[in-house]
């Protein structure tokens, strides 16, 4: 995957995650991969790296009331601040076609 790829996919997982905050980590990975530009393998690489440079978090809430098919609480994945000072900066360079996408099928959540 090339770097100008892996940007891009990084910047639809932090629009996901700009659009519908404490999405788990399963609804993300849908919509993610329902725009068809990336696939499992490359939103994996993506996501890790963004947790890896503190712009994305998984974690349990204190309290959560969802529960996964194991009885245990489900983790919910948030833009940390410098996620978002990117997102903000570099929004535009998402392809229009996939924003418009992002727009759409996210203001079901």
């Amino acid at each position: 995957m090339e770097l100008a790829e892996l940007a891009i996919n990084k910047l639809i997982i932090l629009s996901i995650l700009n659009r519908i905050p404490g999405i788990t980590l399963g609804q993300l990975t849908t919509i993610a991969l329902e725009t068809l530009y990336m696939d499992y393998f490359d939103f994996v690489t993506a996501f890790e790296e963004l947790c890896r440079d503190q712009m994305a978090k998984e974690s349990i809430r204190k309290g959560e009331a969802a529960l996964d098919a194991a009885g245990r609480p489900v983790a919910r994945c948030d833009m940390t601040p410098e996620g978002k000072s990117v997102y903000l900066t570099l929004e535009h360079r998402i392809p229009l076609p996939i924003r418009s996408y992002l727009a759409q099928a996210c203001s079901g959540w």
